[in-house]
């Protein structure tokens, strides 16, 4: 089992899954059950990674999370963006930040 608790499949899954969420700059469980055709315990598993790994932003109850630029490892992308003020990389998918 790869880092962070995913199988190898499930570690190949999650770099489609966050190009996925960097396209469409929101993340959630549903969303990759639907473009990846995903079950849900799946889905949630590669949701939580992103999270542990500083991909995504927490749940914020009724509002999006928070999609940040960073490399697989959670490693800030891109310095000319602000970073957010949970310590993740750059957000994605806010007017002020495109």
């Amino acid at each position: 089992m790869a880092a962070g608790g995913l199988d190898d499949e499930e570690e190949s899954l999650l770099r489609e899954a966050y190009d996925l969420v960097r396209k469409h700059k929101r993340a959630s469980t549903s969303m990759l059950q639907t473009y990846m055709k995903l079950g849900y315990n799946k889905a949630k598993r590669i949701i939580t990674a992103m999270e542990e790994r500083g991909m995504i932003g927490p749940e914020r109850g009724g509002k999006q999370r928070e999609v940040y630029n960073v490399d697989m490892d959670g490693s800030d992308v891109n310095d000319d963006m602000p970073s957010d003020d949970m310590g993740g990389g750059s957000i994605v998918g806010y007017p002020e930040n495109e």
